[in-house]
């Protein structure tokens, strides 16, 4: 066993007076540019197999990912994988996919959403999220559109009388 109270001058490390990121709690929902960090290949015992791309979003820390079926029993299954897939090569410039290491230091643009348990994810809408990369000033351009539609809000909570 590691005893790890020796990078702490002899203590314990108190795990309650840690600072939090708060991760993807601070960051809304909305379009991003994610950069491509990463795949991993996924299979099951009943002829499913799929890719997995890991993206971190622009600007963050935070990683986001997306699954794509490469092969499954049934065929719509496959081709929707594939389409959304092709979709996404054709969003980051490549016209003929024959290894995920093409992917490597491409950015595209998607819709992030909160999934059922608060986490971001991305809104694949069967492959319609995925965009050319959004430029500083669009994106500089979302921020103030989603701060002005925020602002001018008002809740009936809101009204005084």
């Amino acid at each position: 066993m590691t005893d790890l109270t020796q990078y702490n001058g002899g203590q314990p490390l108190d795990t309650n007076d840690v600072e939090s990121s708060g991760g993807g709690g601070s960051l809304e929902p909305g379009r991003y540019n994610l950069h491509y960090a990463g795949h991993e290949m996924m299979a099951n015992d009943k002829g499913w197999e799929g890719m997995k791309i890991i993206f971190e979003v622009d600007g963050t820390t935070i990683n986001v990912d997306s699954l794509f079926t490469l092969k499954h029993p049934k065929d719509d299954v496959v081709k929707r994988g594939q389409n959304s897939l092709k979709l996404f090569g054709n969003a980051v410039g490549i016209n003929s996919i024959k290894s995920a290491d093409q992917f490597l230091g491409k950015t595209v643009s998607a819709d992030l959403i909160r999934n059922e348990k608060g986490y971001l994810a991305i809104d694949e809408q069967f492959g319609g999220t995925w965009g050319a990369p959004l430029t500083k000033e669009e994106a500089k351009e979302k921020v103030k559109k989603e701060a002005k539609d925020d602002d001018s809000e008002i809740k009936s909570e809101d009204i005084p009388f």
